[in-house]
């Protein structure tokens, strides 16, 4: 016996006895057995309805997964920060991207350290950002820029802070977010990276620091907003600093919290501010020209010294009759 007759069917019994027909009911008894039944028929719409969408639903989700350029969420239906083992988890098929075990997209395979003081950079800002599409894994991502600044991406971001290394399919995601990207070249002067870290830690929490291969001739730094870049040869803390104050927290999505990936992370980023970076770059304003004029005392500092020494070699040649 069906749901619908069970509940139905003491009304039924009661209206035949009461008519002494058992062939057809009368009008009264469908007006008595209607009334005795409103809430059950309530219940019943309740649940058709209920049925009605979930069907929707899940016509929808089967649309956005067959094409992700159908539907109007910018990320094609693939929710982030959510780790599924058939998508992505952070875990599993990740070498597709870049493989943890691999250490050549951060070791230095040139014979000499790259040179600095050439003081070249260039600024860009895309006009449009490219569509941010959640992709899965193990699908491959791969980009017509060597330093994209939007586009598709994983649907997990990174945990904020320094890595042996990131792919761009996870630091992308980082600027949509309105985190800041600061890579270096693994073969960069020592000094300068460490002075190019220090200064991406001061900054913002919000940041993810990488070396990475893909720079330019003659770069060896970059730092990336979302649809902006800035690429220097040298660390210039000026021009990083002001770029930063720009460009950081413009993503299209205000997200703070860390990501799940952690695959490379040597350190997690640490409070500049507070959670949302309310100020950007805090104590760098001044530091360029303080350097500056630490490096010209140096400079004084290193003549005098040779100075004295080249009067002190005279000085003994006059004694030695030399």
């Amino acid at each position: 016996m069906s749901l619908t007759a069970r509940l139905f069917e003491p009304s039924v019994d009661h209206c035949v006895r009461d008519t002494h027909n058992t062939d057809a009911l009368s009008d009264v008894c469908w007006s008595s057995l209607l009334t005795a039944n409103k809430d059950i028929a309530q219940q019943l719409w309740a649940m058709t309805h209920r049925a009605i969408l979930c069907a929707v639903l899940c016509c929808h989700v089967i649309l956005a997964a067959g094409d992700t350029h159908s539907t109007e969420d910018p990320h094609g239906g693939v929710p982030m920060g959510i780790p599924t083992r058939i998508c992505d988890d952070a875990k599993i098929n990740i070498s597709i991207d870049w493989d943890p075990k691999s250490t050549e997209e951060f070791t230095c395979y040139e014979d000499t350290t790259r040179a600095t003081g050439k003081n070249i950079h260039y600024y860009h800002c895309d006009e449009k950002a490219e569509k941010p599409i959640h992709k899965c894994l193990p699908e491959r991502l791969n980009y017509t820029d060597d330093l994209p600044t939007s586009g598709k991406h994983r649907p997990l971001w990174p945990v904020y802070g320094e890595y042996k290394y990131v792919p761009p399919q996870r630091w992308l995601h980082s600027l949509e977010h309105g985190g800041l990207v600061f890579l270096y070249h693994p073969c960069a002067d020592h000094d300068e990276i460490k002075k190019f870290k220090s200064l991406a830690r001061g900054c913002l929490r919000r940041q993810v620091t990488s070396p990475y291969k893909k720079l330019p001739p003659e770069m060896n730094f970059a730092v990336l907003a979302w649809k902006c870049k800035l690429v220097l040869s040298d660390v210039e803390i000026n021009l990083i600093t002001r770029f930063a104050k720009a460009r950081a927290l413009k993503g299209p999505e205000a997200v703070s919290v860390d990501g799940q990936y952690r695959a490379g992370l040597i350190r997690r980023a640490r409070l500049v501010t507070d959670l949302n970076d309310s100020e950007i770059c805090p104590q760098t304003i001044d530091l360029e020209n303080s350097m500056q004029q630490i490096q010209r005392a140096s400079r004084r500092r290193q003549n005098r010294n040779k100075a004295a020494e080249n009067r002190l070699r005279a000085h003994m040649a006059r004694l030695l009759g030399i």
